[in-house]
């Protein structure tokens, strides 16, 4: 008993830690990783955690940089959900490094200890190069484009990554695009995928939203956004390149002052060409039954009852488990079974993972006895390449018993044309010696008939019509953005009462802001990303549009841009107050016929 006692005291002990225990994540980037003699570097260590933390990182001594410089912030979010608070406290120790040799050099990992555990961060990398030569002032104008395209060049990129560069013939290869930024992204359009020639594809993610999440990248801090990923199959034996992507970006600028409401820029990025050299499957040992089973494969049967009786069916089920190409191979046959009627099996792919290919091949067959006796189904063999070892395999089955007994209720021998087909040469025909024809009538004067066609014409018109409408939302992208604006603007205004019923009023301004130019686009026909307040004005007069209600527009969006910049507080009263008057404005809009 006291063991007892003491072992649930110990865990006890060990679950009370668990609970107390703090989520902690630790990170460090820099600006840039390429840097010279006469510039200075910013290096950060970000702290993340549940509690505020007052250990200090201990910074190692660094060979090519000396420090001239150090500050610290810290910033706390909390956040109630479903009743439900959470807290977010991150801590940020920023250092301005000064480089002294030219090189090759590493920031070594920081440690920060706390409460007995101890947390690193990852090796940056660094290049010193000399010193730039100094040059006459350029035009400032000439300096601020230069300028523009060296940033893009930095701050954005696509990458494509694949798994696997030197695939066989049908083995599944990955290709996954990821966008990486350092300016928070507003618009995202793709202008051209890869054709991806000479494969056969799968589109196995592609992204609906512009969403991202925080990740550290040669040691520089990026947006990191999930574009598409592809499962490929290569068809044929040569060298292949996947041509970029290209993808058309706008991301917002950083304001300059205080009456700068900020402006949007866009800017096309590539992503690098991806070298794919397939090779032939080895014609040396390939077996004439290979299946055309690229991967790595496990096979196995079962019976859905080993005892039946004559006449009764029962499945053999045939499972090929693994990963590989499982839609580029068919299953093997099934041996010659005596006195065993068997129809061809219903196959079906499970397949599952993120790339869809990991899973099963199922083949039901379905056998049904002629006579009673005990029966064996042999194995069965399965030919694939096995990518891991570079070779073909053969695998088989083991061999499943069952027994047949009489069914006492069968008088006669039945017979099934699942695969012997039988051929009936009738010598007999009937003769039909009565040649009179009672109760006939036209077909024209049946009611049922004239329904059938009144009913045919009307579901003819509404083809035409639905077929219209589709042409119509497919050719004229103004009509089709007028149409679904209603739709569009409810999931808008969904989003706001959300936020209100859960008191997040601070977000209310940005989102009756999305709201109401999305709706105002959408019902024009104009672009909603990076529109200026005096576009959609004069958009709206042109349209002849009633003065007080483009003034209410222009001043509800005005204040919108000034409390996101200014940050001006707002009590519950005053909220509801312009959500009041945001409905009215969309009301006087939806009123209006602008097509």
């Amino acid at each position: 008993m006291k063991k007892v006692s003491l072992i649930l005291i110990l865990l006890f002990l060990i679950s009370l830690k668990i609970a107390n225990c703090d989520e902690i994540s630790v990170s460090a980037y820099v600006n840039k990783t390429e840097i010279s003699l006469d510039e200075t570097l910013q290096f950060t260590i970000e702290i993340n955690s549940s509690k505020s933390i007052k250990s200090e990182p201990e910074f190692p001594q660094l060979a090519g940089l000396q420090i001239i410089g150090q500050s610290s912030s810290s910033s706390t979010s909390i956040e109630i959900i479903n009743g439900k608070m959470s807290k977010s406290v991150t801590k940020k120790y920023v250092y301005t490094l000064q480089p002294i040799k030219i090189g090759n050099f590493n920031i070594p990992p920081i440690t920060i200890k706390y409460k007995g555990d101890e947390y690193r961060t990852k090796i940056i990398r660094l290049k010193i190069l000399a010193s730039k030569a100094k040059k006459t002032a350029p035009n400032p104008i000439i300096l601020q484009q230069q300028e523009s395209i060296k940033s893009n060049g930095k701050k954005i990129f696509l990458e494509a990554i694949t798994n696997k560069h030197k695939p066989f013939v049908g083995e599944p290869i990955t290709v996954s695009y990821k966008l990486y930024s350092r300016e928070n992204l507003v618009g995202l359009n793709a202008e051209k995928f890869p054709d991806f020639s000479g494969f056969i594809k799968e589109e196995t993610y592609k992204g609906k939203s512009i969403s991202s999440h925080i990740e550290i990248k040669n040691g520089m801090r990026y947006y990191c956004y999930r574009i598409s990923e592809f499962t490929l199959f290569p068809t044929q034996a040569k060298k292949i390149t996947i041509e970029p992507m290209i993808l058309l970006c706008e991301y917002r600028v950083s304001t300059r002052s205080f009456f700068d409401f900020g402006r949007t820029e866009q800017t096309r990025i590539y992503s690098n060409r991806i070298d794919i050299n397939v090779q032939q499957l080895p014609k040396k040992n390939k077996p004439a039954d290979f299946s055309g089973a690229v991967g790595n494969f496990y096979i196995n049967t079962n019976l859905s009852s080993k005892d039946t009786k004559v006449g009764e069916s029962i499945t053999l089920n045939l499972i090929i488990s693994g990963t590989g190409n499982f839609k580029m191979f068919n299953s093997p046959k099934l041996p010659e079974l005596n006195n065993i009627n068997t129809f061809e099996p219903e196959i079906s792919d499970n397949l599952t993972g993120a790339h869809h290919i990991q899973g099963k091949k199922i083949s039901k067959y379905l056998l049904v006895p002629e006579e009673p006796g005990e029966y064996e189904i042999p194995e069965i063999a399965f030919t694939f390449f096995d990518t891991e070892i570079d070779k073909y395999r053969k695998i088989f089955t083991s061999p499943i018993k069952f027994t047949v007994k009489k069914n006492g209720k069968q008088t006669k021998k039945s017979y099934y044309s699942a695969q012997k087909q039988i051929d009936v040469h009738t010598d007999i025909c009937f003769i039909k010696t009565e040649n009179k024809i009672k109760n006939f009538s036209f077909i024209f004067y049946k009611f049922w008939y004239w329904l059938i066609i009144c009913i045919s014409f009307l579901l003819l018109a509404i083809a035409i019509i639905y077929k219209n409408e589709q042409d119509k939302l497919l050719q004229d992208r103004g009509y089709f953005r007028a149409k679904f604006a209603d739709k569009n603007l409810q999931k808008d205004m969904k989003k706001i009462k959300i936020n209100l019923l859960n008191n997040r009023f601070d977000r209310f301004f940005i989102l009756a802001e999305n709201a109401l130019r999305n709706y105002i686009s959408n019902r024009l026909n104009i672009s909603e990303k990076g529109t200026q307040i005096k576009e959609i004005v004069d958009t709206l007069r042109r349209k002849k549009i009633d003065d007080g209600l483009i003034k209410n527009i222009e001043d509800f969006l005005m204040l919108t841009d000034q409390v996101r910049f200014s940050k001006i507080q707002f009590t519950k009263e005053e909220i509801n107050s312009k959500f009041a008057i945001l409905k009215q404005i969309i009301s006087n809009i939806s009123k209006i016929k602008f097509r």
